[in-house]
């Protein structure tokens, strides 16, 4: 996917699906997609790349800060959180149709292939079975593309001070100095039994 693709994506969202809820904060106040442009004060239809700001330049893989700032669009989590995410509250629809219209890209061409990648941020063990279960719900099986499951790389989190936040706020142990604990994923279990979880064992 590149920047003018999401774009289009976007503001075609912007036109057909402006009063659709898309978010709902932990007050319960329902977000409609019209109320997160509201809140970036920005017009839609006034969107650019530039705007969007999601294009790499020679600092971005200098600094994990920067990179990571690339997947925000227009600099806003939320924006992320409702076009770039696949647990949010529409159940990562807008990121599912937005893939698909990739693969079916990559299906009128015939000769390119692709690897997309999916993060596992390693918080529970059931990220595997719920990401299973979104590429087949959503029909993104595709022979011109193989997904790929980037799982987080252990680290001192004596030395970062935001993964103790992390960890406490999802139920983990806090930081001793000892590397991230990772709970044990449920993809082995359930490929050795799919019928426990019928619909993503052969994901």
């Amino acid at each position: 996917m590149n920047a003018k693709h999401l774009l289009r994506f976007i503001k075609k969202k912007c036109k057909y699906n402006y009063d659709e809820v898309v978010e709902v904060e932990k007050d319960g106040t329902e977000l409609r997609l019209r109320d997160v442009f509201a809140r970036l004060s920005i017009e839609p239809y006034d969107l650019s790349i530039d705007k969007l700001a999601v294009m790499a330049d020679g600092g971005t893989f200098q600094r994990f800060d920067k990179f990571n700032l690339k997947y925000n669009p227009c600099g806003d989590s939320l924006l992320r959180t409702v076009f770039l995410k696949t647990d949010n509250h529409l159940g990562g629809r807008y990121l599912a149709e937005l893939t698909k219209e990739l693969l079916d890209d990559l299906e009128e061409t015939k000769y390119q292939l692709a690897e997309y990648r999916l993060s596992i941020y390693g918080r529970k063990p059931t990220e595997w079975s719920r990401l299973a279960k979104w590429v087949i719900g959503h029909g993104l099986v595709s022979e011109y593309n193989r997904w790929m499951c980037a799982p987080p790389v252990p680290h001192d989190c004596s030395a970062c001070c935001a993964c103790s936040e992390v960890s406490a706020a999802d139920g983990l142990a806090t930081s001793d100095g000892q590397p991230c604990a990772m709970p044990e994923p449920d993809c082995v279990p359930r490929t050795d039994q799919p019928r426990t979880n019928p619909g993503s064992d052969h994901a």
